[in-house]
């Protein structure tokens, strides 16, 4: 379990997507990682895995639905996944029936132990079929916070995975999700903190409910709404689908929310007060002279999540995986009171029209190791850069786009792609692939590690890897 350091009191022991509310996905003190993994063979017309004689250093893996883009978080002993109804766990739900999942495994031996179940919506524009649950649960001691594809923050013990609390944004406030709904919550001292997901309608052109808050903070034991704020509005270019982090400078700890119109909004966090968070700046994260007309413009919302480290904000805009891979910009702000670049990067030749010369759009956040700032684009461009100046080092081409973000751990980076392939660098300035391994179906997740073992998500499953 990562210690994630309290914003007030007590330090609290807390499990999260991205290992700490920086989101910055960093194992301290990890060693002996595999890079030897392989999962044999998978049957072509079903995709079942089949654990044969090939499959290397797998403990065990567990059916997950047919269509996953939670990542694994690790807390108490169980992993959590969401996911889909595919694999049909709960008896109340065949898996004929379209659900939101969250699933619960043990982490010793891959045991199923519970199965949140949230039936869908009604108008499937703001909650596409077969998509599940697309956010990732934070864990406190046991309890969980997630926001489900039903627009509901909900709070769960980690026992049975039974109801605490629910808050529904799109009733209780007038949200209108474009798509689905997709934010991974923060715990903020005593507070939970997420985006709602409001955005534009299901053609795409409106934005139904403009004064409906992008942001909001719930009381984490009660779940009653305590704060919101709308700074994006009726500006929504799109959808609002990235999750917020936190950072942290001379004592002063700011939430950094990455909005659907392309701005980056930062917010004092203050200690035992009201309003919890106060708004400090913003910065326009698409260089000037950019277009929005979708997936064939120039400019970009923010669906990557920020990255705080080093005293600096990474951020990468994106769009929707429907838009392509157009071009973008990565950006390194410095934290503090003021908006300030630090550096900016659109690729190797800044303007160039050669694809492997530039930086594409982004879903996935990057992460800082060791002065190494490595993230994958949405044309399957893997960038590493100096994280300080911004400098190139070398660009690796996944040849399938990327949709996670990278796991930093043990000298190494792990990124997956939606080949199903996983890649493993070595932590370098100089390209070095270390492994390139196919895991049957496609890697939307981010991978993490826990305890000794290392969890990788596929479409279809979850995959323990370490010493046999």
């Amino acid at each position: 379990m990562i210690t994630v350091g309290a914003i007030f009191g007590k330090t609290p022991e807390i499990s999260i997507w991205g290992q700490q509310s920086s989101r910055n996905n960093v194992i301290d003190n990890a060693s002996h990682l595999p890079t030897d993994c392989q999962p044999g063979k998978f049957d072509r017309k079903t995709g079942k895995w089949l654990h044969d004689e090939k499959s290397k250093k797998i403990k065990w893996a567990a059916e997950l639905g047919n269509t996953t883009y939670g990542s694994p978080v690790c807390a108490g002993g169980k992993v959590f996944c969401t996911t889909n109804n595919a694999a049909g766990y709960d008896p109340n739900y065949p898996k004929s029936v379209d659900l939101g999942c969250l699933l619960a495994f043990d982490t010793k031996n891959g045991n199923f132990l519970w199965q949140y179940s949230v039936e869908k919506l009604e108008n499937d524009g703001i909650d596409w079929p077969e998509q599940g649950i697309c956010s990732n649960p934070v864990v406190e001691n046991s309890k969980l916070w997630i926001v489900n594809n039903r627009g509901e923050v909900v709070c769960l013990d980690t026992e049975k995975g039974n109801v605490i609390w629910k808050f529904d944004m799109i009733t209780e406030l007038g949200v209108v999700p474009r798509q689905m709904t997709c934010c991974s919550p923060l715990i903020v001292g005593t507070y939970v903190i997420t985006g709602t997901s409001n955005g534009k309608d299901a053609q795409g052109k409106t934005v139904p409910h403009p004064n409906a808050p992008d942001i909001i903070a719930l009381d984490k034991v009660t779940g009653k709404l305590l704060w919101q704020d709308t700074p994006c509005g009726k500006n929504i270019l799109d959808g609002q689908w990235a999750s917020p982090a936190v950072g942290t400078k001379e004592e002063q700890s700011y939430l950094y929310y990455p909005g659907g119109d392309g701005w980056l909004y930062a917010y004092k966090i203050k200690e035992q007060s009201h309003p919890p968070l106060v708004f400090q700046w913003k910065f326009n994260c698409n260089p000037e002279g950019t277009v929005w007309r979708g997936g064939q413009g120039t400019k970009n919302i923010l669906v990557a999540t920020p990255v705080i480290s080093r005293d600096k904000i990474y951020i990468a805009t994106g769009q929707s995986p429907e838009s392509g891979d157009g071009t973008a910009v990565l950006w390194a702000l410095e934290q503090g009171e003021k908006a300030n670049a630090a550096w900016k990067y659109d690729g190797k030749v800044s303007g160039s029209n050669d694809f492997e010369e530039q930086f594409h759009r982004t879903i996935g956040a990057v992460v800082e190791y060791e002065n190494l700032l490595l993230v994958g684009d949405f044309a399957g461009l893997v960038h590493c850069l100096n994280a300080e100046t911004g400098e190139f080092h070398w660009c690796y081409d996944m040849m399938a786009p990327i949709w996670g973000s990278p796991l930093a751990a043990d000298g190494k980076f792990y990124l997956g792609d939606s080949d199903g392939d996983l890649v493993i660098f070595q932590a370098s300035d100089k390209l070095s692939v270390l492994a390139e391994v196919n895991w049957g179906d496609a890697i939307y997740t981010v991978p993490t590690f826990y305890g000794t073992i290392l969890y990788v998500t596929t479409n279809h499953y979850l995959f323990a890897l370490g010493e046999e």
